[in-house]
């Protein structure tokens, strides 16, 4: 992830944990509970850099992430 976007490289392990993962949102999930679907808050300031990386991360498992308003 670091290496697609700038705006996190530099993030150590606390900052990500801090800010990265506590993006607000939610997920949909299919009839055998498995993620299908990850709406990230629009309003979030890191969740506009952050889609398309992980839109790239979680590609092979076949999730949809788009911005949503939460």
């Amino acid at each position: 992830m670091a290496v697609t976007t700038s705006a996190v490289q530099h993030y150590g392990p606390l900052r990500l944990v801090r800010d990265v993962f506590h993006i607000s949102g939610f997920l949909l999930l299919d009839a055998w509970g498995r993620v299908r679907q990850i709406g990230l808050n629009q309003d979030a300031p890191l969740a506009p850099v952050l889609l398309s990386p992980f839109q790239t991360l979680v590609a092979p498992a076949h999730v949809a992430i788009y911005l949503a308003k939460t």
